[in-house]
């Protein structure tokens, strides 16, 4: 990323003050180092991501395994799938795809259809409802299973957009980040350990807010793109 003003005041700044907090609190409340990493790399993950950089899925790939170790201890085991089962390949593919199809501006964004948007609905319903039910009995789970599930339930569909670059998936990921929130506002409340977690989320959601943003940008930065190439083909159509 270019070293700008913007960047430093909407990127770099947040970063580092959320590096610093969570760096002092995981010291005072004698975090272990392998929940707090991860913490740690999330902050420059979603950085580069919420900028559709590519090589942030990169990093994100050993991220997702440090993180499920961190989601085991705390028995939220819809995360632990989720890191292991599906971010792992997910965004590995997700480099893959953005490296593959892009433009000078970036990884090429769209727009989901009716009938997509509709199936996605469809599967989160069902997804969450099978997840809740075969987890909710697990020895150790979370009394707040459902809304872990939830989060689970709704990461197949953001990491299935985000694969093919719809901006749509940050738009859901707001949702997903705020459930989570809640969730660690709830665990943090219990045990104040849980305050790194607490604050990475936090500043996930500010992260997926600016990637809507991005992403929208993008897109219509693509779209006046388009319609200027198909202005000039049809000028170059008559001239012939």
């Amino acid at each position: 990323m270019k070293l700008t003003k913007r960047t430093v005041l909407i990127d770099y700044i947040p970063a580092l003050l959320f590096f610093c907090a969570i760096t002092v609190l995981a010291i005072i409340t004698r975090q272990m180092f392998i929940k707090v990493l991860p913490c740690l790399l999330t902050l420059v993950i979603m950085m580069l991501c919420s900028n559709v950089n590519r090589w942030g899925y990169i990093l994100a790939v050993i991220n997702n395994l440090i993180y499920a170790v961190g989601f085991a201890y705390e028995g939220l085991y819809g995360s632990v799938a989720s890191c292991i089962l599906l971010n792992v390949p997910a965004c590995f593919l997700t480099f893959v795809m953005w490296s593959k199809y892009r433009d000078r501006h970036g990884a090429t964004i769209r727009k989901m259809n009716a009938k997509q948007r509709l199936a996605g609905a469809v599967v989160t319903l069902i997804v969450w409802a099978a997840v809740y039910f075969i987890t909710v009995d697990i020895s150790g789970a979370s009394d707040l299973i459902i809304l872990d599930s939830l989060g689970f339930a709704l990461s197949l569909i953001i990491i299935a957009g985000t694969m093919f670059a719809f901006m749509e998936a940050p738009a859901l990921n707001i949702l997903s980040c705020s459930s989570a929130l809640v969730v660690w506002c709830i665990l943090t409340a219990r045990d104040p350990k849980g305050i790194t977690y607490l604050l990475v989320n936090i500043y996930n959601l500010y992260r997926v807010i600016i990637a809507l943003y991005n992403h929208i940008k993008l897109y219509n930065l693509q779209k006046a793109d388009r319609c200027r190439s198909a202005e000039l083909n049809e000028q170059l159509k008559t001239e012939i």
